[in-house]
């Protein structure tokens, strides 16, 4: 076509110089009278007929003539140059023959064209009506390729229309994208929409700060409280486990109304979710504790499994408080030595070795030394499995800071003392008082058919005799208790004026007091338990807080279940019990917190034991419980 197109323009350019006289014509005719062509480059021709010589003209410089004259009949061929408007032209040729003229109108198309300014635009997540301009000359079509991109799609010529585009809120945590397609003819063009992600914002002001994943704390009277939401989203507020709290909404505001309460501390969560445009936040939103005060109540602070690993078979493990660490002790531990837990969540952090042979168990005074002791029970035969009596390991005593207990520093022994009561034994130490200044150390020796005693030494200064200041037979009924610490004996106060209390395995679950030990001792009946033959109290601790001196016992089952038939129901597990009391009258023990928790579903240990310790953590009353019976280690607040 380039070729041809060429040739013409030079055939065009040699007849324009060639161009002769015209003669007389009696007629002219051309084959056409107007002529369409394409906007690119093109050849048209029409016919000329005549009986004379022609003679042609163009009027537009786009248009070149092959040959301008001729005689009689010929074809008048035109090279039309390509159309850079987005209009269309007009060009005319005029024949001429003698006083004859006819006239050829020939038309281009204009250039076919669509036009936007900008390829792309951003929009905010709140969407809203927006306007695209296109220019055109071609009938348009439009269309969106996302169902969230609206587009109104009207067919013009060449001018510059506005097609409008709306876009709702993008209520997805990510940016979207969507292309506007705007195409006429063979033309084609992509207008990109890109809408930014929504930004959820969910916070919470109140003026204890509680926040969103705070504690709301109460007075037993109860309270008004209030929340004032600052968020971008929709959200609900509600407590649908707790009657004794109303939470209404109004507008960004909660408002929280607790009842007074007239029984136990009591704990319940508000929650409160968010949404927008029906998309689901719920990961955004609060859940606010709220704790109220009432009675007294242990609350729970974390809960870890027995490590069955470490002590398959414990029948005997006591816990002391040392530095920011619960340490278990078990003889029968698989690795030997004190298995160290973090105070702060109950995992565990190491093993600590004992320097020291034969130790049977920790725990810690009032003033929070550490008290370790060692021997004081009788080797067995394994062939008989009997006592060796000539063979008995003598009874020692140690008390040591928390920092040489965790650094292997024990020193020498507060005592030492070859136990004269046949049995299993002395185990299970309490101490009630400061054990390196005044404090009473009791202990219980097992009977193994020689008796069940209660065993006491008074501490001086930080020092005792070998001898113990005063023993008494424990109140048993229908038998002796084997083991030693499967019963647990316990001083009022830091010396024997107080008295003593002792519980145990021993056919009376009761607890009982007596004033004094030795010929005089009588053990009164101060709190009926309810066990029977499946349970008993075996560990408690005496302390002052608040200016009162309070004992908190624990009860447990060495058979945690009430139906051997099992059927895995909660129901079949008998409880563990907390009982605090209130012995500013030793006497007369005033029941301060009567509470149960149960066994770790299969899990539970016959014939173990349990052990306790109560510490003051910033003002806070703790206790650290051991409860091999539900296979687990616990840590409560008590609220008093």
């Amino acid at each position: 076509m380039k070729k041809i197109f060429a040739i013409l323009l030079c055939a065009g350019a040699l007849a324009a110089a060639c161009t002769k006289p015209m003669d007389n014509a009696s007629s002219l005719e051309v084959s056409a009278s107007e002529i369409t062509v394409p906007s690119k480059p093109n050849v048209a021709q029409f016919t000329i007929t005549t009986d004379a010589s022609w003679h042609a003209e163009v009027s537009e410089k786009w248009v070149v003539a092959s040959n301008q004259s001729g005689s009689g009949t010929g074809v008048l061929k035109l090279a039309v140059m390509a159309n850079p408007d987005y209009s269309a032209r007009e060009a005319l040729i005029t024949v001429k023959s003698g006083n004859l003229e006819k006239t050829v109108k020939l038309v281009q198309s204009q250039l076919d064209g669509i036009f936007i300014d900008e390829s792309s635009v951003t929009v905010p997540f709140e969407g809203g009506n927006f306007e695209l301009p296109v220019k055109a000359n071609v009938a348009l079509s439009v269309e969106s390729d996302a169902e969230w991109l609206t587009v109104e799609s009207p067919t013009k010529a060449l001018e510059e229309e506005v097609y409008a585009f709306s876009v709702p809120l993008n209520p997805g945590r990510e940016e979207r994208v969507g292309h506007i397609t705007v195409s006429g003819e063979d033309l084609q063009q992509v207008f990109t929409v890109t809408q930014g992600a929504f930004e959820p914002e969910f916070d919470l002001v109140d003026e204890q700060g509680v926040g969103l994943w705070g504690t709301l704390s109460a007075p037993k009277e109860g309270m008004t409280y209030t929340f004032t939401a600052v968020t971008n989203m929709d959200f609900y507020a509600e407590a649908p486990d707790a009657d004794w709290i109303t939470v209404t909404k109004e507008g960004d505001v909660v408002t929280v109304v607790i009842g007074e309460n007239p029984e136990a501390a009591r704990t319940e969560y508000i929650y409160m979710g968010c949404s927008k445009e029906d998309v689901d936040y719920s990961d955004y939103g609060a859940m606010i504790k709220v704790y109220q005060k009432g009675a007294a109540q242990a609350v729970e602070q974390w809960k870890m499994d027995f490590y069955w690993a470490i002590f398959p078979n414990s029948t005997r493990v006591s816990i002391a408080l040392a530095g920011d660490y619960m340490a278990l002790y078990s003889p029968n531990a698989v690795t030997p030595g004190f298995h160290l837990l973090n105070k702060a969540d109950g995992t565990e952090a190491q093993v600590l070795e004992a320097p020291i042979a034969n130790i049977t168990g920790i725990t810690n005074d009032d003033a929070g030394n550490v008290v370790v002791t060692a021997g004081g029970d009788f080797p067995i035969d394994t062939e008989t499995w009997g006592l060796i009596e000539d063979q008995q390991i003598p009874l020692t005593v140690y008390v040591m800071s928390q920092d040489d207990f965790l650094a292997g520093n024990y020193g020498s022994p507060i005592l030492t003392y070859k136990d004269g009561f046949y049995g299993y034994g002395l185990d299970n130490a309490q101490v009630t008082g400061d054990a390196k200044g005044d404090a009473l150390l009791t202990m219980t020796s097992g009977a193994a058919g020689g008796g069940t005693a209660t065993v006491a030494w008074e501490i001086k200064n930080g020092a005792t005799t070998n001898e113990p200041t005063a023993s008494a037979t424990s109140p048993t009924s229908g038998g002796d208790c084997w083991d030693s610490f499967h019963q647990v004996s316990i001083g009022a106060g830091s010396d024997m004026s107080k008295g003593f209390y002792f519980a145990g395995y021993v056919g009376d679950y009761n607890l009982h007091y007596t004033a004094a030990l030795g010929e005089s001792a009588s053990w009164n009946n101060v709190y009926t338990t309810g066990y029977t033959w499946e349970g008993a109290i075996n560990t408690g601790d005496v302390f002052d807080y608040d200016g009162h001196h309070y004992m908190l016992v624990l009860g447990m089952n060495y058979f945690a279940f009430a139906d051997w038939d099992y059927d895995g129901a909660v129901d079949d597990y008998l409880p563990s019990s907390l009982w605090l009391f209130n012995i500013d009258d030793p006497a007369a023990p005033a029941l301060v917190i009567n509470q149960e928790y149960y066994a770790t579903e299969g899990n539970w240990c016959y014939g173990s034991n349990t052990d306790v310790e109560v510490v003051v953590e910033d003002g806070n009353l703790m206790a650290y419980v051991m409860d091999a019976s539900t296979s687990t280690y616990r840590k409560f607040l008590l609220e008093l």
